[in-house]
């Protein structure tokens, strides 16, 4: 028979060593893809501070009850490393969100730079801990006890997570944010497990909980990637064709009445020539710089769903109050995509043609884009001529 010692080891080892596999095999999935961008490269970080977290909530919850006995400073170093590996992944958490939101913490350096002080201030208090006992001590028993400041560890720790969970949510209310909204949910949803496992861990310290709350969180994230990646163009980072039908559907039914639907289909002009000319490689280049285009000529516009369509034609579709708005959106390419042709100096003249139709309240989606494509034929023949 084992003892409740024994079967405390067995439970806390058995836990953390299933969460550690699921998330290394989560590493391992999202390592496979192809694609490399902000991202990803989020989502790995991510991970790999969840599996780094699970490790040391393991080590650290072991050597606290008395599980293992550790020499001298090294329980103390320990207990600093799981704090520490904590922040490290709340930080995690929140770089990820925003990342995927494309918020302007992640686009700024200065306000990125601003959100490394609390973790920053989190690693000191936990490193100097080891001697002062500020965040956590042990007493002569060598039992785990909080210190005076271990409610600042907290708040450095957890602001993370709250800030990006709250705001993440809020967005997801704002109107103006429809095309992204399951996405704003799910990036708010992903924390709660995270920050209600902390709890429950301080209440049920002997009961390994933090460890099954993160790889939650880390499992939820890992979805949304997925989701992501099927609605997502592989090449320019739109949405895909597929996502663009589901969205038009949805936007269909749901249009208020004071508002217009719009759908511009663009093309690149030449586009053939370029690939024959300069080669697939530039012509994709072309094509993730149209991408570019659309994103940054429309960032202001949260309202503005952009698509890859198929080939060398993009969508936007535009729900607005004002017509003026739409009317307004190919003058916006046109400067945008000069501008940036003229910084990357390509090579060859890149330009677009663009039709737009309005949805006039009885159309289905093949007619509604059929408007368009007619449109975007006539601008087509009109600078062919």
């Amino acid at each position: 028979m084992l003892t409740e010692a024994q079967l405390g080891t067995w439970r806390i080892s058995m836990a953390s060593a299933m969460c550690m596999l699921l998330l290394t095999m989560l590493i391992l999935r999202v390592l496979r893809r192809e694609e490399k961008r902000s991202t990803q490269r989020a989502l790995i970080g991510l991970l790999v501070s969840a599996d780094i977290a699970v490790l040391f909530d393991l080590l650290w919850g072991l050597s606290t009850l008395g599980h293992i006995t550790l020499p001298g400073i090294w329980s103390r170093v320990v207990s600093a490393c799981y704090h520490i590996g904590t922040g490290v992944l709340c930080y995690a958490c929140f770089a990820y969100s925003e990342t995927v939101q494309q918020s302007s913490y992640i686009r700024r350096p200065l306000v990125l730079a601003t959100g490394f002080i609390p973790l920053t201030l989190l690693a000191v208090l936990c490193i100097s801990s080891i001697w002062t006992g500020c965040v956590f001590w042990f007493d002569k028993d060598g039992s785990y006890r909080h210190g005076a400041m271990y409610w600042a560890f907290m708040l450095l720790a957890y602001n993370y997570p709250i800030f990006t969970g709250l705001t993440t949510w809020w967005r997801s209310m704002n109107r103006r944010n429809f095309v992204n909204r399951s996405t704003y949910r799910m990036l708010a949803v992903f924390v709660i497990p995270l920050i209600c496992s902390a709890m429950l861990q301080e209440l049920f310290p002997t009961v390994p909980i933090l460890c099954v709350g993160i790889t939650i969180g880390a499992i939820l994230v890992y979805i949304l990637s997925l989701e992501n990646q099927i609605s997502i163009d592989g090449l320019t980072g739109l949405n895909n064709r597929m996502h663009l039908i589901r969205h038009l559907s949805v936007r269909i039914r749901n249009l208020p009445k004071n508002h217009g639907l719009y759908v511009f289909m663009l093309d690149a002009n030449g586009f053939k020539r370029i690939n024959d000319g300069y080669g697939h490689p530039e012509g994709d280049r072309a094509l993730c710089l149209i991408g570019q285009v659309m994103k940054q000529a429309l960032a202001g516009r949260p309202s503005c769903f952009l698509a890859r369509y198929g080939g060398d034609e993009f969508t936007i579709v535009c729900e607005t109050e004002e017509r003026a708005e739409a009317d307004a959106i190919p003058a916006l390419l046109e400067s945008e995509l000069q501008a940036l042709a003229k910084a990357h100096q390509l090579p060859y003249v890149l330009t677009l043609s663009i039709g737009m139709a309005e949805f006039d309240g009885k159309q289905d989606i093949p007619t509604l884009i059929g408007a368009a494509d007619r449109a975007l034929y006539h601008a087509k023949n009109a600078a062919n001529a």
